[in-house]
Parts: C-alpha cells; sequence; structure tokens
C-alpha cells in the first residue's frame, strides 16, 4: 500500500504543472505543438467481455465469469516538435453468445511502443455446464510497460445453481485499480432469485470488463457483457508565444502583404502556426493565416487584401496557435504597411587589383535573387552568380567598382557599394599628344660605359603618370643570371626625364640580352600590370680607357633597357598602334590599310565594332566609356592581327 501511495504522489506531483490534456476514446493522431519537447501519457487497455452462459437445464442455473480490467500505465515521454503521434485506443470488446468473452486489445502510441503500453483483460470463462468458471485476470503487470505500471482487476468467478436459487454471474473487473481517475468500473454482476435468464452488464470507460450472464430453465444462450473501450491521455504545458516585432511591407498598386514577425528563439520555435489578425485597410478583424517558422525566431506569411492600396494600413496581430497551444499576443504587436528595404553591403572598401572582396548583405526585408556590378556602362550580372547574401566578388582590374543585390519581392534592389583599388600605377609616354593609358608605349635607353656603379638606369621621356601613391618598386628577372630586386623605396615625380637609378645589374653578369618585370609598389599591394622589358649587357673595353678610368673594373656592364612591347613595334613595318587623345580614339596601320576594328571592356563585351574601314587610319570620337581599360583588336587587309589595351 505504501508502494502505492507513493507512486500517487509521484503522479499528482507531475500532474500539479500540466495546462493541457488532450483524451484519446479511439484511434487518432496528435501533432506536438511548436516548442513542445515532452508530455505525460496515461493509457489504459481495453475490459474484456464477460463470458456467455447456456444449456441450463429445467432446474438448473448457469452464471459465467465476468471480464479482467484492462491495465494501466503513465510514463513522461521526450517529443520532437511537429512531430504527428500515433495514437492507439483499444476498443469496445462485444460479448459472445453461449461462448467464452474476448480479450481486450491493447493501447499505447506506436512511435512509443518499447517504452509505453497498457495491456487488455482476459475474457470471462463462459458458463455452458453445471462446472462455472473461475476468476478472469485483468490485464497482466508482466505485459505492462511504462514509468508506473497497475495490472487490471480480475473479473469475478461465475456460479450454477438448483432451481436457480442464488443465481448469479460474476462481475467484470476494473481498469487499472479502479479507484484512479479515469479507472473504468466493471460491468455488474447479473443476480436472480429464480429462473433468471440475461446477459451480462456491460463495463465503463476506461478499460472496465463486462460481467458474465446467466441462463436457466431452458432459457435461450446468453452474450456476456462487453469489455469498455481503453483511453490514452496526454497532459502537456503549452510553451507561452510571443513577439518581439512585426514588419509589414507591400508593393506600390499591390495588394499583396508580406508580414514578419522576430522573437526570441524560444518565443517563437520552429513549427507551424495559424496566425489570427487585424487590419485597417480595409478593416477587419479576426482574420487568420497559416506562418511556418523555419528558423526560430523569424518567421514571415502573406496574406491578400481587398484592396490594392495597402500602403501606410496597420497591421495588429492579436494570436498566436500551434496544434493545440496557443498564446494571446498584446505587445509588440502592430506594423505600418511599407515599402520593404532593400538592405545594407559591407565589406572592403578598397583592395588590391586582382583580388577578390567578400560582400555581406544585412538588414533586406527579401531573398536575394542575384548580384550585379556596374561596369561603367550599366548595370550586368556578376559572372559568378550567387543566391546568397553572402558574395564573393570576382578578381577586380577596374578602379571604382559598384556592386548591388536584386531581391526577390517587389523587384528591389540593395544600396549600392563602391570598391576601390588600391594598387599603384606608372604610366609613361614619349608622345606629349598621346594618352597610352596602361601600356608601355617608350623607348627607355642608356649606355652606362664604365660606370663607377653596377647599377642600370633608365629614362622616362617625357612624362610621367602616377596613380596610388606608388612609394617603390621590385623587379623580377626571367633568369637565374641575374637575382630578383626586392622592394626598393623610391619618390616618384612628374617630372619630364625622370629616372630610376637603382637597378642593379651585379657586375660580371655575363653579355646577353635578359627579359624580366618591373612591378610598381605602395605601402598596400603590389601593382597588378607587370612592365615587361629586355635588357641587352655589353661587357666594357678596359683598353679604351685613360687616367682614372683605369681603376675601374673590367666587368663593368654597359647596357640598353627596350621595352619588349615597343622594341617589337619598332622592328615591325607593318606595325599598328592605338592612341587616346582627348577620350578619342585613334587607330593607324602606318603602311597597311585597316579591316575591322573591335572594342571590348575587361569582362569581354563588345563596345563597338567597325568593319570594311577603308585606309590606314581610323578616328573613334562616339565611344562612351568610363575610365577604364579597353582592349582594342586591329585586323588589317593582309589578315595581320593585333591587340592593344
Amino acid at each position: 500500500m505504501k508502494s502505492k501511495l507513493s507512486l500517487l504522489l509521484v503522479f499528482i506531483s507531475f500532474y500539479s504543472w500540466a495546462q493541457t490534456t488532450t483524451s484519446f476514446t479511439t484511434n487518432g493522431t496528435f501533432i506536438v505543438p511548436a516548442g513542445l519537447t515532452s508530455i505525460y501519457a496515461k493509457a489504459w487497455g481495453g475490459g474484456g467481455s464477460g463470458g456467455g452462459a447456456s444449456g441450463a437445464g429445467l432446474l438448473l442455473g448457469r452464471g459465467a465469469a465476468g471480464g479482467g480490467g484492462g491495465a494501466n500505465v503513465e510514463s513522461p515521454l521526450t517529443v520532437v516538435p511537429g512531430a504527428t503521434l500515433n495514437v492507439v485506443v483499444a476498443s469496445q470488446t462485444p460479448g459472445n453468445v453461449g461462448a467464452n468473452g474476448t480479450a481486450g486489445g491493447y493501447s499505447t502510441i506506436t512511435q512509443y511502443q518499447n517504452i509505453f503500453f497498457a495491456p487488455g483483460g482476459s475474457g470471462g470463462g463462459a458458463n455452458n455446464s453445471d462446472t462455472p468458471p473461475g476468476a478472469t485476470p485483468g490485464g497482466a503487470f508482466a505485459a505492462t510497460i511504462g514509468a508506473t505500471r497497475i495490472a487490471g482487476r480480475p473479473g469475478g468467478k461465475g456460479n450454477s445453481a438448483l432451481l436457480s436459487l442464488g443465481l448469479s454471474s460474476g462481475a467484470g473487473g476494473a481498469g487499472g485499480e479502479g479507484i484512479n481517475s479515469g479507472d473504468g468500473t466493471g460491468g455488474a454482476a447479473i443476480s436472480n432469485l429464480l429462473l433468471g435468464t440475461a446477459p451480462g452488464n456491460a463495463g465503463t470507460v476506461s478499460g472496465g470488463g463486462g460481467s458474465g450472464a446467466i441462463n436457466s430453465a431452458l432459457g435461450a444462450p446468453q452474450a456476456g457483457g462487453a469489455g469498455a473501450a481503453g483511453r490514452v491521455i496526454l497532459s502537456y504545458t503549452c510553451p507561452t508565444y510571443s513577439i518581439t516585432s512585426v514588419k509589414a511591407v507591400s508593393c506600390n498598386n499591390e495588394n499583396t502583404i508580406r508580414v514578419t514577425l522576430t522573437a526570441s528563439a524560444t518565443s517563437l520555435p520552429v513549427g507551424n502556426y495559424v496566425v489570427t489578425y487585424n487590419r485597417t485597410s480595409p478593416s477587419a478583424t479576426g482574420l487568420t493565416a497559416n506562418l511556418t517558422v523555419s528558423t526560430a525566431g523569424t518567421g514571415t506569411f502573406t496574406i491578400t487584401s481587398v484592396s490594392s492600396n495597402t500602403l501606410g494600413g496597420v497591421i495588429t496581430i492579436t494570436k498566436l496557435a500551434s496544434e493545440s497551444c496557443s498564446s494571446i499576443i498584446t505587445n509588440n504587436n502592430t506594423a505600418t504597411i511599407a515599402l520593404p528595404y532593400g538592405g545594407t553591403i559591407s565589406g572592403a572598401n578598397s583592395i588590391c587589383a586582382g583580388n577578390t572582396v567578400v560582400l555581406s548583405l544585412s538588414g533586406n526585408e527579401a531573398s536575394v535573387v542575384k548580384w550585379q556590378f556596374n561596369d561603367g556602362y550599366g548595370w550586368k550580372d556578376v559572372p559568378n552568380p550567387s543566391t546568397s547574401n553572402t558574395y564573393t566578388t570576382f578578381p577586380l582590374l577596374q578602379n571604382q567598382t559598384p556592386f548591388r543585390a536584386i531581391l526577390d519581392y517587389c523587384n528591389i534592389v540593395s544600396e549600392v557599394k563602391t570598391v576601390s583599388l588600391n594598387s599603384p600605377t606608372l604610366y609613361i609616354s614619349n608622345r606629349p599628344d598621346y594618352d597610352h593609358s596602361g601600356e608601355i608605349e617608350y623607348y627607355l635607353r642608356t649606355i652606362k660605359a664604365g660606370a663607377l656603379l653596377p647599377t642600370l638606369q633608365y629614362i622616362a621621356v617625357p612624362y610621367i603618370n602616377l596613380e596610388g601613391d606608388p612609394t617603390g618598386y621590385s623587379v623580377e628577372w626571367d633568369t637565374d643570371s641575374i637575382p630578383n630586386q626586392d622592394i626598393t623605396p623610391y619618390t616618384f615625380t612628374y617630372t619630364p626625364n625622370s629616372s630610376i637609378n637603382s637597378i642593379i645589374i651585379p657586375a660580371n653578369t655575363p653579355e646577353g640580352t635578359y627579359s624580366g618585370n618591373i612591378y610598381i609598389h605602395n605601402n598596400l599591394c603590389k601593382s597588378y600590370k607587370a612592365y615587361n622589358f629586355e635588357c641587352t649587357t655589353l661587357l666594357d673595353d678596359p683598353s679604351s680607357k685613360t687616367g682614372s678610368e683605369k681603376d675601374v673594373n673590367a666587368s663593368t656592364i654597359a647596357t640598353s633597357l627596350v621595352p619588349i612591347a615597343t622594341k617589337d613595334l619598332e622592328a615591325t613595318e607593318n606595325k599598328i598602334s592605338v592612341a587616346i587623345v582627348n577620350k578619342v580614339i585613334h587607330v593607324d596601320a602606318y603602311n597597311s590599310n585597316l579591316n575591322k576594328v573591335f572594342i571590348y571592356d575587361v569582362s569581354g563585351n563588345l563596345l563597338y565594332k567597325k568593319e570594311a574601314v577603308s585606309g590606314s587610319k581610323l578616328v573613334i570620337d562616339n565611344l562612351r566609356s568610363s575610365n577604364q581599360v579597353l582592349m582594342v583588336k586591329v585586323i588589317s587587309d593582309d589578315n595581320h592581327v593585333e591587340t592593344k589595351k
């Protein structure tokens, strides 16, 4: 008795916090509300039906045994929000005419059958002879599974009586102990003073067994009372749902409104909801919409208004319900319908040429459809598409490249983010009327015979154009005969005939022609462009020196430095030049005639095409272009092809 009292106290303690109860007397399903992770389940198996009675002689009476009561189990269960639980409830068990009763069915939850199971009581024995059946077992304790387990009460035994004096049947056993809330009582025994014939009484829900039938004085066979159905009861405390803000957006002249709710993860957990709301334009109350929260703390639903003039109206959220749980919403629950916001883009403001940058969109009230950039000729889709809020750019070579995101609602766009380049650039030209941006179209030459220092000078004649505040340079040779020269600090000036006099050619370098690249540096970056050149080294002849010159090392080098592009052009009879003067492009084929001219941007987009050109010169003054690198492809009439940057 003490053990039973302890179990009862445990149950009362646990049950005291339960706020909501869902009861099943037939099979059904239970969808776990959002945020609910535990329930307390109770189940009763079905009662067995009572035994039937038949064949009593003229002076005899026969009483059958009652059916056993269904067992009772209780258990706390861990559940998954949104899961569908299949609840199995034992149905009523009818009695059989003149035959043994049928055992009651079991009750459980399919997903938890191995830890939560309540068996039914046994069927009562029939009385078809003068030997009465004994008592009937209830739902067996050994067959129950649960944290708390109680066997069903047994059904009463039958009896036989002469002349039916004192004839009675066995009563049905109670479900569980028969004293707990929810336990069904067994069907009452049938008794008669003389010559009685009657069916058994049915048990009551939950799990009461049916009583046995009686038969006497050649009466018709009788059926035992029906065993009662079982029951499953689920008890749980519903989460409290709440929100911290509401945002409602709509497009101009559209009747579709997108509403976004935000909250803490525990206040708006993942799951399906029904939202109840009011609106002012047009006025309506008690409207509902379905909301699915895929990420805890935020959810968006769409509603349709009968009016296309929705901007400026007010939406008020009044209730959030998830299956059997709901909360009334009274705080932070209103929003004025406005146009959506596209968000802002963060990321590095400037990078080195040829590098990429990671851009991140935040604050956007719709999903990204695509990213775009502006190459100076309008907005274009990026070559590496992305629908994420994070985008990694392609390698940037154009200074001042704007980016933006296109969103999937109202075709809105984000704020624009412009990325600049930090890389230094050195433009040098030997003709003041030409602008050879990005090219070394100059002739560098110096002869340093008998130099006291093993250095190479070159002179830029006569103009230098600087960008990116260069602070030094480095030299990378295409041979192991001359070591590469690390970053060498140097102050660049705009003065004509400026020179760099610290390019190092070590003494004793063998005669020959060597190629290499000069890179310009600032405090942040190395120039993306390499200035390619060739250097011819000549051993000095000491026999031609006089006086102090005889002290000079005989292997001191005299040099001639010529950029590869310029040297090759000067050696080509049919050379082609491209120049820009005051944003007008001049193409000159010199000793041949032009056939076709094409102009592309750095992304490969065709900006200009001219075919069937007559003559050796072409002037292009109608090309709209911002400050950017262009590729000019020239085909002469003898099919000679050259591409200029």
